[in-house]
């Protein structure tokens, strides 16, 4: 009876040692796949910065040049009103 008992005990004692060891797999298994879930979204956000960043590089490029051509503007604009004035000041002597 002792044997049987012992016998059952083993076996009872194995049977729960894979349930637990099934459980703790398939838990290990649900957070392997969480951390590949929030690896892909930082890797998808990350991607996403790049482009955002990228996108304002190049308005920033636009706008140096914008400030470069309004610049040049207002050189020859200034330019056209110096010539402007002297021209008025030597009509104005006639």
């Amino acid at each position: 009876m002792i044997r049987n008992v012992s016998l059952t005990s083993v076996l009872l004692a194995a049977v729960l040692a894979t349930g637990c060891a099934s459980t703790a797999t398939e838990q290990q298994d649900a957070a392997n796949q969480r951390v590949d879930e929030a690896v892909t979204k930082a890797e998808e956000a990350q991607a996403k910065v790049s482009a955002v960043e990228q996108r304002a590089n190049e308005a920033y490029r636009l706008a140096e040049e914008a400030l470069a051509a309004a610049k040049a503007a207002q050189q020859s604009a200034d330019a056209a009103n110096e010539r402007a004035a002297r021209m008025l000041q030597q009509s104005s002597r006639k």
